[in-house]
């Protein structure tokens, strides 16, 4: 660790939220003390200081606004914090209270939530869709396909996703509207295929077995047990958009305002909440359901949300199963107009980082700077990302 680094870690003592966050769960405690100050920081301590530097790099070499990250180390969020501008216009700096767009790193909470009901005995992975739904909104030639299959992208369902301007006056299809235009284009069990209005059709189904919004389910149900405040992360309030990232895009190494919007298929990754708030529920996950000793999913159930579904395949619930490093990771990317995100978690060490931006340029980089979270966590000495091109 270099001379930077070193005083980086010193230098979080002097910001409240940091200092708080840390030291909650005794990380500071070696490298702050007096009587042991020759100890090696811990390494989320260096993991904070490590990323504040190579995240100033990135946001000078690249022109994307703003980045916001989170970590999780032995299951609980031990930082968070962002760096550049929610707005360039304003210069409003971003902070770790700044909204970003969560894309569809929702669909691991959507299919949590899903899980509740489960665990509650409203509902059965094994339950089709159409005897969910009703005669009514049933899709053709898909009494086959059950929640399982709609969770893990095996459905073999496609549908309309439609987008507006966030200002236009178009009006975008209900839940109900999206399900009818529904259609199967596959066998389910057979082949992934990313299904946003799979996704759609969760959201309708928590609220016909909840008997709740999907915001208040979410909010009440998931959020709320994590320590979150938000009454609506799909439709954004005064308090929270005042507090909005904006989205961007990059052209020649500059920030360019990009158009907000939204969709028809909202439950599939239009919500608006803080990468602290999301790597609670990360934190829930690799716990085995549960959060500062609050239970938000039975552990078996919190187990099957990071189970490959299928034989020889990656497709958890909501979550992806892969390697990086040569361990196993669990992890969901997400797009949305203006902001890229990235959630990814190691279950065997329970450490895991959330990374957003506010830029359509931002992809590579946060994927890669949740994969150096992790390394550093680990307490390994990675060298510096190189950025393609």
């Amino acid at each position: 660790m270099g001379r930077r680094e070193r005083e980086l870690v010193l230098k979080l003592a002097s910001k409240p939220t940091r200092s708080v966050l840390l030291a909650s769960v005794g990380i500071l405690a070696g490298s702050l003390s007096t009587t042991r100050c020759q100890r090696e920081p811990q390494p989320a301590a260096v993991a904070a200081a490590r990323l504040e530097v190579e995240t100033e790099r990135i946001l000078a070499e690249t022109g994307i606004p703003a980045i916001s990250i989170a970590l999780v180390k032995n299951g609980e969020v031990v930082w968070a914090d962002a760096f550049g501008l929610a707005s360039q216009t304003g210069s409003v700096a971003a902070t770790e209270d700044t909204y970003f767009s969560t894309g569809s790193t929702l669909k691991p909470v959507l299919a949590a939530a899903i899980m509740q009901l489960v665990d509650a005995g409203h509902l059965s992975l094994e339950d089709s869709l159409n005897s969910l739904v009703g005669s009514d909104l049933a899709v053709p030639e898909a009494d086959a396909v059950n929640l399982r299959h709609l969770l893990s992208h095996y459905s073999g369902l496609d549908g309309p996703v439609d987008v507006v301007s966030l200002w236009e006056r178009d009006t975008l299809k209900t839940l109900e509207e999206t399900l009818l235009e529904t259609h199967r284009v596959g066998e389910p069990g057979v082949e992934y295929q990313y299904c946003n209005v799979c996704y759609a059709a969760a959201g309708l189904i928590i609220e016909r077995f909840s008997g709740m919004s999907l915001d208040e389910y979410l909010s009440t149900q998931v959020f709320s047990p994590l320590g979150v405040e938000i009454s609506a992360p799909t439709r954004p309030q005064p308090e929270v958009v005042e507090r909005m990232a904006l989205p961007y895009g990059v052209e020649h190494g500059n920030a360019v305002a990009i158009k907000q919007i939204r969709t028809n298929v909202f439950p599939a990754g239009e919500a608006y909440l803080r990468p602290k708030d999301m790597a609670a529920f990360l934190a829930a996950v690799l716990n085995g359901g549960i959060y500062r000793g609050h239970r938000i999913l039975t552990e078996s159930s919190a187990e099957e949300l990071i189970r490959p579904q299928f034989e020889s395949d990656g497709a958890g619930l909501g979550f992806n199963i892969g390697q990086v490093d040569g361990r196993t990771v669990v992890s969901k990317n997400g797009i949305f107009t203006g902001y890229h995100t990235m959630m990814m978690g190691d279950p065997a060490t329970r450490d895991g980082a959330y990374v957003v931006a506010n830029s359509t340029a931002a992809g590579w980089v946060v994927a890669n700077l949740a994969k150096y979270a992790l390394r550093l966590l680990r307490g390994e000495d990675p060298p510096p990302l190189v950025l393609p091109g």
